[in-house]
């Protein structure tokens, strides 16, 4: 018996006459089949639609995550800027206070201070006013003595 290659019989034009009818066939039974699979097919439209509406939620929802995600990330940015601010305005606070306190030490000490002042001038010039009249008596007394001495002299009684 012969044996026929591949080559030999794909050249034979009956064997490529038989094989497109078998191929033919199976192209008819499965148009067949696909025109019986369409109509279950059909079904699957509306699904289809609705996993591309779903995909599309899916993927406003990962904007939205991505949006949410931005904006957590905006606000502890914000609340760490807040924390390092508000931490800088209680040490200035602390400062301020520390600084108003030593004021009001000081101002305290130079009122006192002010008040011994006052307190000293006001015996000061007690003491100025009494040493004039004090000055004042004695040497009104000394000139109206020097006075009365010397009229008594001019009109020639004799001196004390």
């Amino acid at each position: 018996m012969k044996m026929y290659t591949l080559k030999t019989v794909l050249s034979f034009p009956l064997f490529m006459v038989f094989f497109l009818g078998i191929g033919g066939t199976c192209a008819f039974a499965q148009e067949s089949e696909t025109s019986k699979d369409s109509a279950a097919f059909s079904d699957v439209g509306p699904s289809l639609k609705e996993l591309g509406e779903a995909q599309r939620d899916i993927d406003r929802y990962e904007e939205a995550q991505d949006n949410f995600n931005e904006n957590v990330d905006r606000f502890m940015n914000d609340r760490m800027r807040y924390n390092e601010a508000r931490a800088k305005f209680d040490r200035a606070r602390s400062l301020y206070e520390q600084e108003e306190h030593q004021f009001n030490k000081t101002y305290e000490k130079f009122s006192r201070e002010r008040d011994r002042y006052l307190e000293a001038r006001d015996k000061f010039v007690g003491a100025r006013e009494r040493f004039q009249e004090a000055r004042g008596t004695f040497f009104g007394s000394s000139i109206n003595a020097a006075n009365k001495s010397n009229a008594d002299r001019m009109e020639g009684k004799p001196g004390r």
